[in-house]
């Protein structure tokens, strides 16, 4: 199990195609929201 903190972490699983391509998108722009 690996916990996704950084982008670096998405674009690591990215390219070992880890999880599926859509999953990671939705995480990615996760990470783009404002904090609030």
């Amino acid at each position: 199990m690996r916990i996704i903190k950084t982008k670096q972490v998405i674009d690591v699983l990215r390219r070992a195609e880890a999880l599926p391509a859509v999953l990671l998108d939705l995480v990615d722009d996760y990470f783009l929201l404002p904090i609030s």
